[in-house]
């Protein structure tokens, strides 16, 4: 499978445009999200979910095959919503994208419904996921607390597998990060270089040269080209 950037998420969105012809809207989730946005250069998956009419789900779903399976990405197709249950207003919190399709509209998620999916699973990438919403000013504290005082009373291990009590201790340490992340971004900004205020000629400060990111050394997992997945 082939990592994903900017350009082959173009890529898959315009040829997925072409090969379903039909009305919809596809939105894009996550990672996926950022990468379009360019906060990030790559991620191992394309992660979105397509909305379409019952009657052209099948017609959806081969499309997706033979789009993921022509540019060797691994596809999941699954929306917040299979997982938590959505807040109050999630549709109008899309955030629409100038994508230049013909027959699917091109959104992102509401970005407090994802960081509450995300934050439902709890692995330590979700919570840099939300931190990085923060951070662009995608979601903010006071709503994302409201919104998720809505949806709390709704979570149960028996009937969503997911714990309203461990949520909520997630949720507490999404903002101990996003506070640490904030102060060690202030503590940079506050030192001083120590070659600061020298004659450029007489000391210059030692050069290092670091090795650029790839996605030769990242990680690729998913189960083919196109996937479900509900963790």
């Amino acid at each position: 499978m082939n990592f994903v950037t900017a350009e082959t998420l173009r890529t898959f969105i315009h040829q997925l445009d072409g090969a379903f012809g039909r009305p919809g809207q596809i939105y894009l989730i996550g990672e996926t999200s950022q990468v379009w946005e360019g906060w990030r250069r790559w991620t191992d998956q394309v992660q979105i979910w397509v909305d379409v009419e019952q009657a052209d789900r099948s017609a959806l779903e081969s499309a997706l095959t033979a789009v993921a399976a022509q540019l060797g990405l691994t596809v999941v197709d699954e929306s917040p919503g299979d997982i938590i249950p959505l807040p109050t207003g999630f549709a109008r919190r899309s955030r629409p994208i100038a994508a230049g399709t013909t027959s699917l509209d091109v959104c992102h998620f509401d970005p407090y419904s994802v960081s509450i999916r995300f934050l439902a699973r709890g692995d330590e990438p979700d919570y840099h996921l939300a931190v990085s919403y923060l951070e662009h000013g995608w979601i903010e504290t006071d709503t994302m607390e409201r919104l998720l005082d809505e949806v709390l009373p709704s979570f149960s291990y028996r009937t969503r597998q997911q714990d309203a009590a461990e949520l909520r201790r997630r949720y507490k340490g999404l903002w101990q990060m996003w506070n640490a992340s904030k102060q060690s971004s202030t503590d940079r900004s506050s030192i001083r270089s120590p070659w600061s205020g020298r004659s450029p000629g007489r000391t210059r400060a030692p050069r290092t040269r670091l090795p650029s990111p790839s996605p030769s050394g990242g990680r690729l997992t998913g189960p083919g080209p196109t996937s479900r997945t509900g963790s």
